[in-house]
């Protein structure tokens, strides 16, 4: 054994078991820390990296149910869409019928004024028939009183005919004959 303790004191003494020893010992006193230091920074990494992954998920289910907001959005546009739609038609038949109802009455008013022009003008015509065959009558029994004394004398037959020829032209049945 005391070959062994001189052996030992032996690599004691030299240089390198000494650099041995320090190297060891910094790694030992730097290790600690460091590990530390390591572990610590490993740590903070690992829970930002968990606090990223629980935002995204975070995020993601969010743009999840947005997803699903605006495609019920959609479909309840779609529906709106078709509601809009289907009162524009009704509204434009709505129209197309009081159109067609106002055209009618228009085109009613329209005849109505024409009957009514129509009756003003046979009117207008009978009058101007009345007048001018009184008119006429009264110029040729003129003609005739003038020429004729036997006709002047003769003024009842002349009174009866006027009264006669009235009543024709009074009467509206007569008249439309001669139309």
């Amino acid at each position: 054994m005391n070959a062994f303790f001189s052996f030992v004191l032996e690599i004691i003494r030299t240089e390198s078991f000494w650099k041995s020893i320090t190297f060891v010992l910094v790694i030992l006193l730097t290790s600690t820390p460091l590990s530390i230091f390591l572990l610590r920074a490993m740590k903070e990494r690992s829970e930002q990296i968990r606090s990223h992954i629980k935002e995204a998920l975070k995020l993601r289910d969010e743009a999840r149910n947005l997803l699903e907001e605006y495609k019920e959005k959609d479909k309840g546009k779609d529906i709106e869409r078709q509601d809009i739609l289907e009162k524009a038609r009704k509204n434009a038949e709505n129209l197309k019928q009081e159109a067609e109802s106002q055209l009618k009455k228009r085109q009613e008013m329209k005849e109505q004024e024409i009957l009514d022009r129509v009756k003003m003008i046979k009117k207008n015509g009978l009058k101007e028939l009345k007048d001018a065959v009184l008119l006429f009558s009264m110029k040729t029994t003129t003609s005739f009183m003038i020429k004729d004394e036997k006709f002047r004398s003769n003024t009842v037959f002349f009174n009866t005919s006027l009264k006669e020829l009235e009543e024709v032209l009074n009467d509206k049945k007569e008249v439309e004959k001669i139309y």
